[in-house]
C-alpha cells in the first residue's frame, strides 16, 4: 500500500488498528506499533502514528505512559467485565482448541487476543485439549500472511495475491476463512468466480485502500461442500 494523503475515514481506520494492537496490561511503544502497521502494508511514518496514538488515549482506554522515553501504550486491565465462571471456561476451551489446530507461529497472536481477566484463584490453564489421532499440522505458514488476511477481511478490503506457482490475481476479494483438515482456507471472489486457497499456497498478499461490496446470499457452510472449488 503505497503513502497516500489521509482521509477522515482513513484516519479512523489508523486509530482503530492502533487501538486494536495495544495489549492489556504490558506496554507497547509508538515505534513497535508503527513497525507493525509496516508489516501489513498500512505505510505511515512515525509522527503520523504519534498523532493517531494521542487520539487513541484521548477516547478510548488506553494509558500513555511519559515518564521515560519511549513512550509506552497499554489497555487499562479493567478495560473488559470479567466473564461468568461458565463463559470463562467455555473460552478458555476455545482458545485452547485454537493452539491445537493452528500452527505455533500463531500462538503469540492467539495470546494477544485472548481475554485477560484475573482469575480468582491459580491462574493455570483449567482446560487440556486432546485428539483421538495423531495430526500433523501443516507447515509452511507465514505469520505475516495471516496477518494481511485478517486486515483484509476485517475491513472488507480487495487485495492482492501472488501464489507459489508465480499466478497473480490482482483484483481478489476475500470472503472468509476455512479451517479444514487441519488446513486453513482463504475463500476469495476472483473475477465472479469464488474460490479457496491453502495459506502456505500464498507467496505474498498485498492489501489495498479500496473496500468492496460483500456478496448477498454468501455462506461460508456452503463452501465447505463443495471441494470442486478447491484450488490446486
Amino acid at each position: 500500500m503505497a503513502p497516500n494523503k489521509t482521509t477522515t475515514v482513513d484516519q479512523l481506520l489508523i486509530v482503530l488498528e492502533l487501538y486494536h494492537r495495544i495489549p492489556i496490561g504490558r506496554k507497547i511503544t509508538a515505534s513497535e506499533l508503527h513497525q507493525q502497521l509496516r508489516d501489513v502494508g498500512i505505510h505511515r511514518d512515525i509522527r503520523t502514528v504519534q498523532r493517531n496514538l494521542e487520539l487513541v488515549v484521548k477516547f478510548f482506554d488506553v494509558d500513555k505512559d511519559d515518564r521515560d522515553k519511549p513512550y509506552g501504550y497499554r489497555r487499562r486491565l479493567g478495560s473488559r467485565v470479567p466473564p461468568s465462571p461458565r463463559a470463562s471456561i467455555l473460552l478458555e476451551t476455545a482458545f485452547a482448541h485454537l493452539k491445537a489446530v493452528l500452527p505455533e507461529t500463531y500462538h503469540a497472536a492467539i495470546d494477544d487476543t485472548q481475554p485477560h481477566w484475573l482469575p480468582p484463584f491459580n491462574p493455570r490453564p483449567k482446560v487440556d485439549i486432546r485428539y483421538p489421532r495423531p495430526r500433523t499440522i501443516p507447515s509452511g505458514y507465514d505469520a505475516s500472511v495471516f496477518e494481511k488476511v485478517c486486515l483484509a477481511l476485517y475491513y472488507q478490503r480487495a487485495i492482492r495475491l501472488v501464489l507459489n506457482d508465480n499466478t497473480d490475481l490482482p483484483v481478489v476479494h476475500p470472503l472468509g476463512l476455512i479451517l479444514e483438515d487441519d488446513e486453513l482456507l482463504l475463500v476469495y471472489q476472483y473475477q465472479g468466480t469464488r474460490c479457496t486457497v491453502s495459506l502456505p499456497e500464498i507467496d505474498a498478499i498485498h492489501v489495498s485502500t479500496y473496500t468492496f461490496d460483500y456478496p448477498d446470499n454468501f455462506s461460508l457452510t456452503e463452501v465447505v461442500t463443495a471441494p470442486a472449488q478447491k484450488s490446486s
